[in-house]
This record gives structure tokens, sequence and C-alpha cells, in this order.
């Protein structure tokens, strides 16, 4: 609220509305109207008809739902809904809405679909929390440095939908809906985010099966369940208290809901909690962005490393505005008390394995909003989630869907951490060998 009186105070509607339509998503990696306008239409936003400048706003509530070029009839369909809403707060005339019904869905041709990509869409809200950017030294323009590593980020992509087809094509999905084209309306949805284990680095991510929706599903909102107990197990550790492994329900009583609360905000769940027993058992809609980054900060046992992708923000190489890493004392401040999160960290749904000294999650999410999977590793940390946009109880019913999308899921996150270890080995012993050639040709 206070933000938005701020910005009301400097600026007029008319402002705040054109910086808007100047940097939302439109589809097709397509950002702000002049560049739709262009995209979609191949003209100037001035020169847009009635019709075609409806279509651009109805286009806002699902950049691949309503998108003119792939889906005509359902673009029209929030067109004409739009312009009817026009007519009935008077700012067009009968005569106006008529003829913008009849006008026919014509757009620019059937352009090439540009990628997806959501390394860009979590830049950019990772820069938009970090509001480094409002004042840029009279320039539009500004220098990111990312921690994003674009061969993770072609590896990642490359393992993420086969997987799914694969699942799509199984036995036990029959009758439920598949990828077609770039039709994913109810399809099975996949987020991956690989991270460096030590530093918190962001090195691939992606938040669907295309980024032309403009969703990033890190940021829905999922219940978290079993993903929430070792929230509820830090507290009992801290206070000396009995933990009891297959009732965080009652653990949960023994410790009380303001501590609960006050442990969780500080481990990165954000907004109001629930004070009842469905905050012990995660039975609450959180971002599951909210439930990784607690995840990940128990399994560094509670010290202040946190997932980021923005690393440098200037307006030139040599003109930083911001340097976001902490420094080497920072980094080693205790959110969480230490001993407590190591103790945690061995405890479900964290699984241990000796053999590989990697620990895994593997949780099926209440509600039917997923399954989620994470392997964590000295190196690398992958998290990996499997679900439904508008999950149906009927479809996670069905027999053996449940099981096949719990498995997809560990094997997604399986898979991404082995190639990731396989890729840093690689590049270990191509280092070593040419220390060595080095070494050779000076002697």
């Amino acid at each position: 609220m206070a933000v938005a009186r701020r910005i009301e105070g400097k600026y007029s509607k008319d402002e705040i509305l054109t910086a808007y339509l100047n940097r939302i998503y439109f589809g097709q990696q397509c950002y702000g109207i002049a560049q739709a306008a262009d995209l979609y239409f191949g003209k100037k936003v001035a020169d847009l008809t009635l019709a075609e400048c409806a279509t651009l706003a109805g286009l806002v509530r699902g950049p691949s739902i309503y998108n003119p070029v792939y889906s005509p009839e359902a673009a029209a369909k929030v067109r004409n809904a739009t312009l009817e809403r026009m007519f009935e707060c008077e700012f067009i005339t009968q005569e106006q809405l008529w003829q913008a019904l009849r006008e026919p869905m014509a757009v620019a041709g059937k352009r090439e679909a540009r990628p997806g990509s959501y390394p860009v869409l979590v830049v950019s809200r990772e820069l938009g929390d970090l509001d480094c950017c409002d004042e840029q030294e009279g320039t539009s323009s500004i220098f990111v440095m990312t921690t994003l590593d674009l061969e993770f980020q072609r590896m990642v992509e490359d393992v993420s939908e086969p997987m799914l087809v694969a699942l799509e094509s199984s036995s036990v999905w029959a009758g439920l809906p598949k990828r077609v084209d770039n039709q994913l309306n109810r399809c099975v949805q996949a987020a991956i985010l690989c991270v460096d284990s030590r530093k918190g680095d962001l090195l691939a991510v992606t938040g669907g099966r295309s980024a032309q929706d403009g969703l990033d599903r890190w940021q829905s909102k999922v219940m978290p369940g079993d993903l929430f107990t070792p929230i509820v197990n830090l507290c009992a550790v801290d206070q000396r208290r009995t933990v009891i492994r297959s009732n965080p329900e009652v653990t949960g009583r023994g410790v009380g809901f303001n501590t609960v609360i006050e442990t969780a905000q500080k481990a990165g769940y954000k907004g109001e909690l629930p004070r009842s027993s469905d905050l012990y058992t995660g039975r609450f809609s959180v971002p599951l962005s909210h439930a990784v980054n607690a995840l990940y900060l128990i399994g560094n046992d509670g010290f202040n490393v946190s997932i980021s992708s923005v690393r440098q923000v200037g307006t030139t190489k040599k003109n930083l505005v911001m340097v976001n890493a902490p420094s080497p004392e920072e980094s080693r401040r205790e959110i969480l008390p230490r001993e407590s999160a190591h103790l945690v960290a061995s405890l479900p749904p964290f699984r241990y394995d000796e053999r590989t000294r990697k620990t895994f999650v593997n949780v099926r999410l209440p509600g039917n909003t997923g399954h989620f999977s994470a392997v964590m590793g000295r190196y690398f940390t992958v998290f990996a989630w499997v679900g439904f946009d508008s999950p149906e109880a009927a479809v996670y019913e069905k027999k053996g869907v449940s099981a096949a999308l719990a498995k997809t899921c560990s094997s997604l996150a399986g898979e991404v951490y082995d190639r990731a270890e396989e890729g840093r080995r690689k590049a270990v012993r191509e280092r070593r060998e040419r220390e060595n050639a080095a070494e050779q040709g000076s002697q």
C-alpha cells in the first residue's frame, strides 16, 4: 500500500499505465506493447485498430491461451469480451462495437514462435525485487551479470521435455491431455532449478514446458505439506523437544504457532501463515519458491546462503549500481541455528545416502498440487516439480498416474544432477590435462 501511494503521488494514471504497457509480457518472448503490435499485426501502436487493441488487451490475461497466432478462436473470444466491457463502461459506441466485432482475426502471418526464456523471466523478477534499477544516470540500458550457465541451461532443457513426452506416451496416460505443438493447456508441466550448492548461484532454470505463456511455476502456489516439516522439526530440536517423525502436528504442538511462524519467515516463507494445525502439516498455499529457499537454507546448515541469479548490475561494466554478493563474513552468518539445521537435514523428508553422499527429497504435495524432488550434493543441488496448473483430483485418482508423476519428477532431478556432475568432472579433467601439458612444455 505504501509503495502504491508513493507511485500515485509521483506519477499520473496515464504514466503508470504507459510504464505497465511498455514492459509486460505478451507471449512469444515479446515484452511491451510496441513489440507486440509489430509482432502480431506488423504495425505501430498508433496504427492499431480498435479490434486489434482489444486483442492485445485480452492477450495479457493468458499469453499462451489467447495467442492470436496459434489460438485465433480463443483470441477472438477474449477480444470480443473486452470490446463488450468497453461498451458497458461507455468507452466506445454501439456502432464502434459492432464494427470491431465483425473485424476478422487477422495477424501479420504465422511467424515462427520465438524461443521462450525462463532465465529472462527469473532475472527480470529478481531485478524487480532488488529494486536497484530506478535511477540509471540518464540511460535506459543496464548491464546485468548473472550466475546462469548456458551449457547447463541447454542440458536441463534437453533432459526435461523428452521425459515429459515419454510420460505422455505411456499407457497410464491414455485419455489425459498431451502436448501438441505449442498447445499446452491442461498439460502436465515440469519446473527445474539447478543451483551451486556452496554459493547459491542459480546455474539453470525452467519454469514449465514453454516460457511463451509467461508463467514461472516456481512462483505458483502449492501446499508444501512434508516440505514444511523440517521447519517444525527445527523448532523442536532447537528447544530440545521430542521430534515425532511420523506426526509433525504433534511435534508442532509442543513448540507453538509463534515459534514455528517466526522460524519459517527467517527461512524464506513470506506472507501470512495460518495459526492452526494446518501450519504444522503444511496444508496452506505458498509459492513453491518459498519451500525451496527453506530447504536450501537448512541443507546449508542454516548459513546465510540464498539462491540468486543476479551478481552485478550497472549502467556499464565499470559503473556498477549494485553487487549482489554477501561478504565472506556475511555468508557465514547463521540465519537458522547451525547444529539444529544440520540434525534436521538428516530427518524426513531428507534422506541421506552414505554410498553416494547425496541427500534426496521426494514428496507428493497435498491438494494435488504436484510432486517435488530434490538431489543435494557437494557441488550441485537440483530441485524439480511436476504437476498441473489446474490440478484435478480425478487425474491423480486414475490408476498409475500419481506413481508415474512421482517417478518422472524423481528421474528429472536425478538425471539433471548426474549430468551436471559429469560435466564438472569433465571440466576438471580437461583443466588438469592443460596444466600437465603446460608443465611439460616448460621443462
